[in-house]
C-alpha cells in the first residue's frame, strides 16, 4: 500500500531539502471581492428589469413562463403544482409558489425577488469558486453568471 499525502498534509517546498516543509491551506474568498460580484450581479439585474418594464410580457407570462405561473399560483392557494405527472420541472414553480404565498401573486415583486435570488447564486458561485480555485476565479466566475 503506497502512502497517499493528505489534503492539508504540509508539502515540501523543495523537495531536495528536507524539512523545508510549508502547510497548504484552502484559499478563501475575499469579502469585497464577493461583495463586488453580489453588487455587479444586482446591478445587472437592476438594468435588466428596467429594461424590460416598457415590455407587456414583463407584466403577462406567456409560453413556458405562463406555465410556471399557473403551477405556482396553484400551489400558493394550497393545490398541487401540476395536475398530473410532471411534465416540466418543478423546482422553479415551487420557489415561484412560494414567493406568491409570501407576498401575494404578484409578477413584478416575483421578478425583483428572483433578480435578489439570481444575485445570490452569483455570490455563491464566486464563493465556491474562490474556494476551489482561487480568489480571481471566484472574481471572474461572475461573468458568466449575471
Amino acid at each position: 500500500m503506497t502512502d497517499q499525502p493528505t489534503p492539508n498534509a504540509p508539502v515540501p517546498s523543495n523537495p531536495a531539502m528536507p524539512g523545508t516543509e510549508k502547510p497548504v491551506a484552502p484559499e478563501t474568498s475575499d469579502p469585497y471581492g464577493l461583495v463586488f460580484v453580489f453588487v455587479l450581479a444586482l446591478a445587472v439585474q437592476a438594468f435588466y428589469l428596467k429594461d424590460t418594464l416598457a415590455n407587456p410580457v414583463f407584466f403577462l407570462p406567456i409560453v413556458d413562463a405562463a406555465e410556471y405561473h399557473e403551477a405556482a399560483v396553484r400551489f400558493a392557494r394550497g393545490g398541487s403544482l401540476y395536475p398530473g405527472a410532471f411534465w416540466q420541472p418543478p423546482f422553479f414553480p415551487l420557489i415561484l409558489g412560494l414567493i406568491y404565498s409570501s407576498f401575494g401573486e404578484s409578477i413584478p415583486a416575483a421578478r425583483l425577488i428572483l433578480a435578489l435570488l439570481t444575485a445570490l447564486m452569483c455570490t455563491l458561485t464566486a464563493h465556491i469558486a474562490g474556494r476551489a480555485f482561487s480568489t480571481r476565479a471566484g472574481t471572474q466566475s461572475d461573468a458568466s453568471e449575471s
